[in-house]
């Protein structure tokens, strides 16, 4: 069977009212993407930053393939650069110097493309998974782009800040081994090839205490 690796970035994501202030009836993190998804009908709406913003240069998200399990929440996010024009080669294998050319990518009709970078997210609880792809901005670009999107869905939500969910025995640990380089996770057992992750949301739920809220 190939081995597939991923990186996945795991992270629990809080939220306060305004004014610092504790506000028990704000959605949780699994309804806030529902409303984004249920409010932005189109790739504009669930862009960030807003259509009237973007400036050449400028680094966008928008979200999109929702999908809610009962359990939790999957979606994705595509990152670029708006009016960016990457270099590009011409692959003349003949000639004596690469042909380095920039022009902007346009499609047939005229209209500017980019290149995206593609990584799924995965919502349970108050737990975000976030899959690793080098160039999209990661686990802060996903919060960022909430915490926009979520005032769409009620504008009480501020303060949205993504923290690390250690264990206090992996803590323990840590501190009485000096510290942590890196934490490897392994999954072992039959993944399905139609599976990117290898597991279920309900199955990955039961294996995270965080994940009950």
């Amino acid at each position: 069977m190939k081995l597939v690796s991923r990186t996945l970035h795991v992270k629990r994501v809080t939220y306060r009212g305004r004014g610092n202030r504790e506000a028990s009836d704000l959605p949780t993190l699994d309804e806030m993407i529902k409303g984004i998804f249920a409010k932005g009908d189109t790739v504009g709406k669930r862009h960030y930053p807003a259509a009237d913003n973007l400036k050449p240069g400028k680094p966008c998200v928008c979200f999109d393939d929702y999908v809610d399990s009962g359990v939790g929440a999957r979606f994705k996010m595509y990152s670029y650069v708006h009016a960016h024009t990457p270099d590009q080669v011409v692959p003349d294998l003949n000639a004596k110097h690469v042909n380095l050319v920039t022009e902007p990518l346009e499609t047939a009709d005229g209209k500017q493309k980019a290149v995206a970078i593609m990584c799924q997210v995965i919502v349970l609880g108050e737990t975000m998974i976030v899959e690793y792809a080098s160039g999209s901005g990661g686990v802060a670009a996903v919060v960022s782009a909430l915490a926009y999107l979520s005032k769409k869905v009620d504008r009480r939500i501020a303060h949205m800040k993504a923290q690390n969910i250690p264990s206090r025995a992996l803590t323990q640990m840590i501190k009485e081994n000096g510290g942590v380089r890196e934490v490897r996770a392994t999954l072992r057992g039959t993944v399905p090839i139609e599976s990117r992750f290898g597991m279920t949301l309900s199955t990955v739920r039961k294996g995270m205490g965080n994940a009950t809220r």
